[in-house]
């Protein structure tokens, strides 16, 4: 990535494109459509990789609770195996952190709240996929 910025200009300009970096260096030499589906295609492999770390960590809390390690209401299933109690407290969990990282005073006091979409990218992951634009005063999924 440095060739395209150059070795003096890579820091800047990664300061000013946190969230696009990787689509805003080879704007000039590859097409916009090609930039279009691979941020799509990036942006739904996030989506999918969020996934199977949740149904991993839903099913070794299954496991773990049917082991008695954790509470036994744990280890509830549906009529399909499905781990329903694990992955719903997974869910309260990562929803509850996002909000306290998303409420912490130190995210936009240290980063000017620029940080703050990048972090939660994964959770963007629909509306990135509907804001793709490419230019040189655009990011991806700035509103």
């Amino acid at each position: 990535m440095t060739v395209t910025a150059g070795p003096d200009n890579i820091i800047t300009i990664a300061g000013q494109h946190l969230t696009d970096l990787f689509f805003y260096l080879p704007s000039a030499h590859v097409p916009t459509v090609v930039l279009k589906a691979g941020a799509v295609l990036y942006a739904t492999s996030l989506f999918l990789a969020m996934l199977a770390f949740h149904l991993t960590v839903a099913r070794y809390t299954l496991t773990i609770a049917r082991e008695g390690v954790l509470p036994q209401w744990l280890a509830i299933t549906r009529a399909d195996e499905v781990a329903a109690t694990a992955s719903l407290l997974q869910s309260v969990l990562a929803f509850t952190t996002r909000i306290q990282f998303a409420a912490s005073p130190a995210v936009s006091r240290r980063t000017g709240a620029r940080l703050l979409p990048t972090a939660t990218a994964p959770c963007r992951v629909s509306r990135v996929a509907c804001r793709v634009r490419f230019s040189n005063s655009e990011t991806v999924g700035d509103a």
